[in-house]
């Protein structure tokens, strides 16, 4: 199942971004919890932790990747050391929190760019051959990620997103990351609080 990362990546099929460590190398990848990579259960949530605290704790904060998966996650220091590395970098009181929600605003803002190129939900699928042909050997063996899966985990994914069923962010979404300026930039309407 660790298809979905590579679905939903701004940058194509691109296995680096959201990487599931958890379910490639399991027991020693617990963080943030332990995950059976033949299950459905969870991955979207999972992919959404993969790709926005990667894409703070590694890609934002320039640490290797070798590094990052391997010597920080297995003991879960990658929110915490980032955190420290910015707040000696910057002088500014950096939280875990805020780590994290740097990685969410970055890959929001990706996606923007992406909608706004013209990708919409029909670009997030694996090519057709991938959905139908069961895998035959390896750890694998019998699995295969179809178009109803696809289905389910894209509309879990950007729900857990706060994104539409286009996979389009939310005005909402963008407003509580203090992106209001991406919501302009995408068009959406504005949000009325008084009707929700």
């Amino acid at each position: 199942t660790c298809a979905l990362p590579i679905l939903t990546v701004y940058t194509g099929a691109e296995h680096s971004r959201g990487y599931p460590p958890q379910e490639i190398f399991g027991a020693h990848h617990k963080v943030p919890w332990e995950v059976d990579p033949y299950s459905w259960d969870r991955k979207a949530e999972l992919t959404i932790y993969n790709q926005d605290i990667g894409g703070a704790c590694k890609d934002c904060a320039m640490l290797c990747t070798f590094m990052y998966r391997n010597a920080l996650i297995p003991v879960n220091k990658h929110l915490k050391l980032t955190a420290e590395l910015w707040k000696t970098a910057t002088g500014f009181d950096v939280t875990e929190e805020d780590v994290a929600q740097v990685g969410e605003r970055y890959n929001n803002l990706a996606h923007a760019l992406l909608l706004k190129e013209g990708f919409t939900r029909k670009d997030d699928y694996l090519p057709e051959r991938l959905m139908k042909e069961v895998i035959k050997e390896g750890p694998g063996k019998g699995q295969v990620m179809d178009k109803e899966n696809c289905d389910k985990l894209l509309d879990e994914f950007y729900k857990l997103r706060g994104w539409d069923k286009e996979g389009v962010p939310t005005r909402e979404k963008l407003d509580e990351l203090g992106m209001d300026y991406v919501a302009n930039f995408l068009g959406l309407p504005d949000y009325d609080f008084y009707t929700q």
